[in-house]
C-alpha cells in the first residue's frame, strides 16, 4: 500500500458508527488506498489509508487538513464501504455524514 505518511491525523473520540452499503470499483479502491496528503491551506481535507489486511480490508480516515482532526472513517470491504463513523455533533447526522463522505471521495 501507498501509506500517505507525513500527513497528521489526530483520532476521533467517541464516534458515531453506522453500516453502510456502497459498493466501489476496483479503480475507486485503488484512489481510496492511496489517500491524499494535502499540499497546501487550499486543500480542505486530507485522506489517510489504514491497512490493507490480508483479505484486502482497510479503514479510509478522512481529517482536516490544518487541525489533523479526524472527521470520519470509512471501513472498505473489497469492494465496498461498509461502514462509516463520524464525530457526534448537534445538527449533523448520518445521512449529512454519508453525503459528504461521498462528495470527499469523489474529489479524488
Amino acid at each position: 500500500m501507498a501509506e500517505t505518511s507525513g500527513c497528521v491525523r489526530i483520532p476521533m473520540a467517541n464516534p458515531a458508527t453506522a453500516a453502510w452499503d456502497v459498493p466501489i470499483s476496483s479503480t475507486d479502491q485503488s484512489k481510496l488506498l492511496n489517500g491524499f496528503c494535502p499540499q497546501d491551506m487550499d486543500d480542505k481535507w486530507g485522506l489517510r489509508a489504514d491497512g490493507p489486511d490480508a483479505q484486502g480490508n482497510f479503514i479510509l480516515r478522512i481529517y482536516r487538513s490544518w487541525t489533523g482532526d479526524e472527521h470520519m472513517a470509512l471501513g472498505v470491504q473489497q469492494t465496498k464501504i461498509s461502514q462509516i463513523q463520524w464525530i457526534q455533533r448537534e445538527g449533523y447526522g448520518e445521512n449529512d455524514t454519508k453525503y459528504f463522505a461521498k462528495a470527499i471521495c469523489r474529489s479524488l
